[in-house]
C-alpha cells in the first residue's frame, strides 16, 4: 500500500501563499499534488487553528482540482476537504454538475454521488431547520385554538413532545418511521434538546383525546422538494403533511403549498 506524507517543503508552499499552492494543484505531479492535498487538511482543520488568509481562494482551487482530468484518487482527497472544512454554496461543483448533465463534462460516478453530497450539505440543514421550526409553530398554533378546552372532559394538550428526524420518503404512517431514526429531540417549552433515538413519545395515561406527550415525525427528499412531517398527539388525533421545499438564493428554506395526505 502506498504511503503518502507531507514534509516542510509543502508546509513552505502553504505558507508562502496562493500563488505557490496554485501551482502545485493544477500542476502535473501528481505525487506532489497528493503530498499538498495532505498537507492542507493540517492547515484547513479548525482543530490546528489555523487560518489561511486565501482560503475563500484555496476552495475555489480545490472545486477546479475536483473537475480536472486529474486521477479519481486526488479528487477525492480535494473534495474530502472541502466537505470536511467547508460550506455551500460551492458554485464551481454546481456549473460542473450543470455541463456534465449536458454531456459536457465526464465526471466518474462515485465522483458525482460525492458531489451531490457536496451541493446539498447546506440543503439538508435548511431543510430539517425548516421542519423542526414547523414543529414549534404546529405546537403554538394548537396551544392557541386549545386554550379555551374543556380539559376536564377533552383533556390537556401534550406539554412535551418528541420529535424524529427520519430517513423515509413519505408521510405515510406505516410504522411512524420508527425503524429509521436519524436523530430525535425533546421538544418542551418551544426548545429542542437531543435525546436518544431510542426515546418515544409517552403514550399512557390518556388524558381525555390526547397523550402524556406529544409524538412528531419528520423528513424530506431533496430530489424532490419535498417535506414530510406526522404529529401524533392522541389515539385518534393524528395528522400527515406534505410540503413543497423552497431554497431561496440568500439560503435557508421554506416550507410551502402545504398538504394534508391523512387525518385520524
Amino acid at each position: 500500500m502506498k504511503t503518502v506524507r507531507y514534509s516542510d517543503r509543502e508546509k513552505m508552499i502553504v505558507e508562502e501563499g496562493l500563488a505557490a499552492v496554485e501551482r502545485v494543484l493544477t500542476g502535473d505531479d501528481t505525487d506532489a499534488i497528493e503530498r499538498l492535498l495532505l498537507c492542507l487538511d493540517y492547515y484547513m482543520d479548525p482543530y490546528y487553528g489555523n487560518r489561511l488568509p486565501y482560503e475563500r481562494e484555496l476552495i475555489v482551487l480545490l472545486q477546479n482540482l475536483i473537475l480536472s482530468s486529474n486521477p479519481l484518487d486526488l479528487k477525492q482527497d480535494a473534495l474530502q476537504l472541502l466537505t470536511s472544512y467547508a460550506w455551500p454554496p460551492f458554485s464551481v461543483l454546481e456549473r460542473g454538475m450543470a455541463e456534465a448533465e449536458k454531456g459536457r463534462l465526464r465526471l466518474e460516478p462515485a465522483l458525482k454521488q460525492d458531489i451531490i453530497y457536496a451541493l446539498n450539505m447546506a440543503k439538508e440543514e435548511a431543510a430539517l431547520t425548516a421542519l423542526l421550526e414547523k414543529c414549534v409553530s404546529m405546537i403554538r398554533s394548537m396551544r392557541e385554538e386549545f386554550k379555551e378546552l374543556d380539559q376536564g372532559r377533552f383533556g390537556a394538550l401534550p406539554q412535551c413532545s418528541i420529535v424524529k428526524y427520519c430517513a423515509g420518503a413519505d408521510s405515510e404512517p406505516i410504522g411512524y418511521f420508527k425503524n429509521a431514526t436519524l436523530h430525535t429531540w425533546k421538544l418542551e417549552q418551544d426548545k429542542y434538546t437531543l435525546a436518544d433515538n431510542a426515546l418515544c413519545h409517552q403514550q399512557k395515561p390518556v388524558s381525555g383525546m390526547f397523550f402524556p406527550q406529544g409524538g412528531f415525525w419528520i423528513s424530506f427528499d431533496l430530489e424532490r422538494r419535498a417535506g414530510y412531517l406526522i404529529y401524533q398527539l392522541g389515539p385518534r388525533f393524528g395528522r400527515g403533511f406534505t410540503f413543497d421545499l423552497v431554497f431561496p438564493e440568500e439560503g435557508g428554506a421554506r416550507l410551502e403549498n402545504e398538504r394534508v395526505d391523512w387525518v385520524s
